[in-house]
């Protein structure tokens, strides 16, 4: 039987480092944080659900989402390697949650395009410490911030494509090269602010994860 989703996460939290799946090569399979997340739920009782339909990230915030979907499994990249998140998780009193996997040599992630999302559950290790910790995005971005940056992304696109138009205009070559803004979400301000082992929340911000689950 799977173990609690609180419990999962404790296991989650006493792992090592792993590379993450874009940096380690092939013949380090078992070495890829993804794949050790996926065979430490295994060894936590988990098992892996494949649906019989194919996932469309449009529908992931609908009421009836993966309702089907049995108490004690995971699905494993539900949306493809490219969209997050890289798992749902399913635990033993039905709740459902989005866990994503972060890997990095420092003791900060990078979220780059994909952004910081307020309502997945985050397990990220580092090389330099050799240590995991989990979070929540709400606790690392504010649903303000959130929204300025959804805010700005879009005046960005905007001024893509005006600027693409003009672009095109002086195409004298037939190239067809456009401009693409590609958000990149870093986080700066010191040790203090950036490291997530080191910072005065985390302890707080990861008994917020256990308290999460009302189990």
């Amino acid at each position: 039987m799977a173990c609690s989703l609180g419990d999962l996460f404790k296991s989650f939290k006493s792992m090592c480092y792993f590379k993450n799946c874009a940096v380690a090569d092939s013949e380090d399979f078992h070495k890829k944080h993804e794949q050790a997340l996926a065979a430490k739920m295994i060894e936590c009782g988990y098992e892996k659900y494949v649906p019989s339909n194919k996932l469309h990230k449009c529908d992931e915030e609908n009421e009836n989402f993966l309702n089907d979907m049995p108490v004690g499994t995971f699905i494993e990249q539900p949306f493809g390697s490219q969209q997050a998140p890289d798992f749902f998780v399913k635990g033993p009193c039905s709740n459902r949650i989005a866990l994503e996997a972060k890997s990095s040599k420092e003791n900060y992630p990078q979220y780059n395009s994909g952004g910081i999302k307020l309502n997945y559950y985050y397990v990220f290790c580092s090389e330099k410490t050799n240590q995991s910790t989990i979070f929540q995005g709400c606790d690392i971005v504010t649903p303000e911030q959130d929204r300025m940056i959804a805010k700005y992304t879009e005046e960005c696109r905007a001024r893509d494509i005006e600027f693409n138009k003009k672009l095109s205009e002086i195409d004298s070559h037939g190239r067809g090269v456009q401009w693409y803004t590609r958000p990149m979400i870093t986080q700066k301000g010191g040790k203090e602010k950036t490291d997530y082992f080191s910072h005065t929340n985390r302890e707080c911000i990861e008994k917020r994860v256990l308290d999460s689950f009302d189990e």
